[in-house]
This record gives C-alpha cells, sequence and structure tokens, in this order.
C-alpha cells in the first residue's frame, strides 16, 4: 500500500512539472510591443523588406528535410505589408519551432494570443514549391513559402517576413 501511495506521488508530481515546463514555454522573450501608426501607411513593403526577401529566394533551401531542420529555433517577424490601400501596422509575432509543434505569439492591436500548433513541410509536386503546413484556423501570418537559413516569409493577401532570431 505504501508502494502505491508512493507511486501515486511521484506520478502527480511528474506530470505537475510536465504541465509547468509546458505552461513556461508559452513566456516569449522578445522586445516588440505592438504600436498602431496610421499615418502615411500604405501597405506596401518597404526597401529592405524586399532585400529580406531576395535574400531568401536566392539562398532558399531545395528540400523539404533542410526546411524541416532550419526551422528549429526562434523566429521573429522582421517584415509585413498587408498587401492593400489600407493602412495596417506591423503586427508582433514570433515562432518557436520544436520537433512535435510550434508555439506562435501574436499582437496585431485586435488579435493577442499565444498558440500551440502541429506543423510540418510539404512540397507541391505540381509547382516544386514548398510551404509550411500549420495546424490552425489563423493561418496567415504562418503561411510561409519560402525558406532560407535565415529568413522565412510567405506571399498570399498579406506578406509575413520572418528572420531567425535563435
Amino acid at each position: 500500500m505504501k508502494n502505491i501511495f508512493l507511486l501515486l506521488i511521484i506520478i502527480s508530481s511528474s506530470c505537475l512539472l510536465s504541465s509547468c515546463l509546458r505552461e513556461r514555454d508559452l513566456i516569449f522573450d522578445h522586445d516588440c510591443t505592438f504600436v498602431q501608426i496610421d499615418e502615411n501607411m500604405e501597405g506596401l513593403l518597404a526597401t529592405n523588406e524586399e532585400l529580406m526577401m531576395e535574400r531568401c529566394r536566392a539562398e532558399s533551401f531545395t528540400t523539404a528535410l533542410e526546411i524541416r531542420d532550419n526551422l528549429f529555433g526562434e523566429w521573429e517577424l522582421a517584415g509585413f505589408s498587408n498587401n492593400s490601400e489600407f493602412s495596417t501596422s506591423q503586427p508582433c509575432a514570433y515562432i518557436k519551432f520544436r520537433l512535435e509543434e510550434l508555439i506562435f505569439s501574436f499582437n496585431d492591436g485586435n488579435i493577442n494570443s499565444v498558440t500551440r500548433h502541429e506543423w510540418d513541410v510539404r512540397e507541391d509536386i505540381t509547382t516544386g514549391q514548398f510551404s509550411l503546413v500549420v495546424e490552425s484556423d489563423f493561418v496567415g501570418p504562418l503561411d510561409m513559402t519560402c525558406f532560407s537559413r535565415e529568413f522565412m516569409f510567405g506571399e498570399g493577401g498579406s506578406t509575413y517576413i520572418y528572420q531567425r532570431v535563435r
């Protein structure tokens, strides 16, 4: 009986510790505070953002395995364009890629969330284009299609450019 009680304490403690560690993963150590700036913004890419995208294309990986291996770590939103005539400030976005999941922090003034998602990289056999596949209803900021060692980006309704930070 004593052994069963001791076993229950050990199992409970390890579950509690595991839960605490998972919650600690949701805390991000990045320096981004969302600020809405409405003046003189046309939703267009700046020169430095176009240069990041050019560099990503020039140095892009050629296999899904290379991309998967490179994604592990932490990425921060370094460039943004909403590709429309509306004024939208750059959101704060940060991604931690782990083996089985990614943790995504996003704040655009309307949405402020930290979420976990399963992920993978897939190749479109017809076009040869790679894409980040994320199990989520909120994929716009995670819709990546170009991947290099330092940058990744996606061009859909809006363009999100991430830069590796760790």
